[in-house]
Protein backbone atom coordinates (compact mmCIF):
# COMPACT_ATOMS: atom_id res chain seq x y z
CA UNK A 1 0.00 0.00 0.00
CA UNK A 2 1.42 3.31 -1.05
CA UNK A 3 0.87 6.47 0.93
CA UNK A 4 0.50 9.88 -0.59
CA UNK A 5 2.78 12.74 0.30
CA UNK A 6 0.06 14.40 2.42
CA UNK A 7 -0.48 11.20 4.44
CA UNK A 8 3.28 10.86 5.08
CA UNK A 9 3.49 14.46 6.27
CA UNK A 10 0.55 13.90 8.63
CA UNK A 11 2.25 10.81 10.13
CA UNK A 12 5.52 12.71 10.60
CA UNK A 13 3.69 15.57 12.30
CA UNK A 14 1.97 13.20 14.76
CA UNK A 15 5.33 11.56 15.55
CA UNK A 16 6.87 14.98 16.29
CA UNK A 17 3.99 15.88 18.59
CA UNK A 18 4.34 12.59 20.48
CA UNK A 19 8.08 13.17 20.98
CA UNK A 20 7.48 16.70 22.21
CA UNK A 21 4.82 15.51 24.65
CA UNK A 22 7.15 12.81 26.02
CA UNK A 23 9.95 15.34 26.43
CA UNK A 24 7.65 17.67 28.37
CA UNK A 25 6.52 14.81 30.63
CA UNK A 26 10.09 13.76 31.41
CA UNK A 27 11.10 17.39 32.08
CA UNK A 28 8.24 17.76 34.53
CA UNK A 29 9.34 14.58 36.33
CA UNK A 30 12.91 15.83 36.77
CA UNK A 31 11.72 19.21 38.04
CA UNK A 32 9.60 17.59 40.75
CA UNK A 33 12.42 15.31 41.95
CA UNK A 34 14.95 18.13 42.25
CA UNK A 35 12.53 20.49 43.91
CA UNK A 36 11.68 17.96 46.63
CA UNK A 37 15.33 17.81 47.73
CA UNK A 38 16.74 20.90 49.33
CA UNK A 39 20.23 22.19 48.68
CA UNK A 40 21.33 21.09 52.14
CA UNK A 41 20.33 17.49 51.39
CA UNK A 42 22.26 17.56 48.14
CA UNK A 43 25.37 18.94 49.86
CA UNK A 44 25.17 16.22 52.53
CA UNK A 45 24.94 13.51 49.88
CA UNK A 46 27.93 14.93 47.97
CA UNK A 47 29.98 15.14 51.16
CA UNK A 48 29.20 11.49 51.93
CA UNK A 49 30.24 10.43 48.43
CA UNK A 50 33.52 12.33 48.72
CA UNK A 51 34.23 10.71 52.08
CA UNK A 52 33.57 7.25 50.64
CA UNK A 53 35.86 7.92 47.67
CA UNK A 54 38.61 9.14 49.99
CA UNK A 55 38.34 5.95 52.04
CA UNK A 56 38.41 3.79 48.90
CA UNK A 57 41.44 5.63 47.47
CA UNK A 58 43.67 4.95 50.48
CA UNK A 59 44.95 1.82 48.76
CA UNK A 60 46.63 2.76 45.48
CA UNK A 61 45.53 1.04 42.31
CA UNK A 62 47.75 -1.30 40.32
CA UNK A 63 48.26 1.37 37.70
CA UNK A 64 49.59 3.88 40.24
CA UNK A 65 51.76 1.19 41.85
CA UNK A 66 53.31 0.41 38.46
CA UNK A 67 53.93 4.11 37.80
CA UNK A 68 55.65 4.48 41.16
CA UNK A 69 57.80 1.40 40.54
CA UNK A 70 58.85 2.69 37.12
CA UNK A 71 59.65 6.12 38.58
CA UNK A 72 61.83 4.54 41.29
CA UNK A 73 63.61 2.35 38.72
CA UNK A 74 64.33 5.37 36.51
CA UNK A 75 65.74 7.35 39.41
CA UNK A 76 68.01 4.42 40.37
CA UNK A 77 69.24 3.96 36.81
CA UNK A 78 69.99 7.68 36.46
CA UNK A 79 71.96 7.73 39.70
CA UNK A 80 74.30 5.01 38.38
CA UNK A 81 77.02 6.63 36.33
CA UNK A 82 76.94 5.53 32.75
CA UNK A 83 80.19 4.20 31.28
CA UNK A 84 81.97 6.57 28.95
CA UNK A 85 84.07 5.56 25.96
CA UNK A 86 87.41 7.36 25.74
CA UNK A 87 89.34 6.80 22.57
CA UNK A 88 93.03 7.39 22.41
CA UNK A 89 92.84 9.79 19.51
CA UNK A 90 91.70 13.37 19.41
CA UNK A 91 91.69 16.23 16.93
CA UNK A 92 95.16 16.85 15.50
CA UNK A 93 96.54 13.34 16.18
CA UNK A 94 98.41 11.36 13.55
CA UNK A 95 96.63 8.05 12.96
CA UNK A 96 97.34 4.87 11.06
CA UNK A 97 94.46 3.49 8.96
CA UNK A 98 94.85 -0.26 8.38
CA UNK A 99 94.63 -1.60 4.85
CA UNK A 100 91.33 -3.26 5.67
CA UNK A 101 89.64 0.12 6.37
CA UNK A 102 91.55 2.36 3.97
CA UNK A 103 89.68 1.39 0.80
CA UNK A 104 92.87 0.99 -1.17
CA UNK A 105 95.50 -1.77 -1.35
CA UNK A 106 97.80 -0.14 1.20
CA UNK A 107 97.44 1.26 4.68
CA UNK A 108 97.23 5.04 5.04
CA UNK A 109 98.29 7.71 7.51
CA UNK A 110 96.33 10.80 8.25
CA UNK A 111 95.50 13.59 10.69
CA UNK A 112 92.22 13.69 12.64
CA UNK A 113 90.28 16.84 11.67
CA UNK A 114 86.77 16.39 13.15
CA UNK A 115 85.05 14.06 15.62
CA UNK A 116 81.42 12.94 15.53
CA UNK A 117 80.59 11.40 18.91
CA UNK A 118 77.95 8.75 19.34
CA UNK A 119 74.95 10.43 21.00
CA UNK A 120 73.36 7.24 22.35
CA UNK A 121 73.10 6.69 26.09
CA UNK A 122 75.94 5.02 27.97
CA UNK A 123 74.55 1.50 27.96
CA UNK A 124 76.89 -1.44 27.47
CA UNK A 125 75.37 -2.17 24.08
CA UNK A 126 76.26 1.38 23.08
CA UNK A 127 79.87 0.72 24.02
CA UNK A 128 80.00 -2.55 22.15
CA UNK A 129 78.39 -1.04 19.06
CA UNK A 130 80.00 2.39 19.26
CA UNK A 131 79.63 4.38 16.08
CA UNK A 132 81.87 7.34 16.92
CA UNK A 133 83.52 8.56 13.75
CA UNK A 134 86.33 10.93 12.93
CA UNK A 135 87.14 12.82 9.78
CA UNK A 136 90.72 12.14 8.72
CA UNK A 137 92.79 14.09 6.21
CA UNK A 138 94.77 11.55 4.18
CA UNK A 139 96.66 11.66 0.91
CA UNK A 140 93.39 10.58 -0.70
CA UNK A 141 91.44 13.51 0.78
CA UNK A 142 89.00 13.89 3.67
CA UNK A 143 87.33 10.64 4.76
CA UNK A 144 85.23 9.50 7.72
CA UNK A 145 86.40 6.44 9.66
CA UNK A 146 85.16 4.66 12.77
CA UNK A 147 87.43 5.42 15.71
CA UNK A 148 87.75 1.76 16.65
CA UNK A 149 89.35 1.06 13.26
CA UNK A 150 92.18 3.62 13.73
CA UNK A 151 95.54 3.29 15.50
CA UNK A 152 97.41 6.33 16.83
CA UNK A 153 101.05 6.76 15.79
Amino acid sequence: MKLTRAQLNAIKEKARENKAAEANDSADDTDTTTSTQSMQDIKKILAQKKAEEAQNNTTPSKKSQLKDAKRRARSLSQSVKSPKVNWKCSIGDLVHIPKRWSGVDESLYGIVVKMSEDSRSGRRSAIENDSTQVQVLTSGGFRWYYVKSLRTV
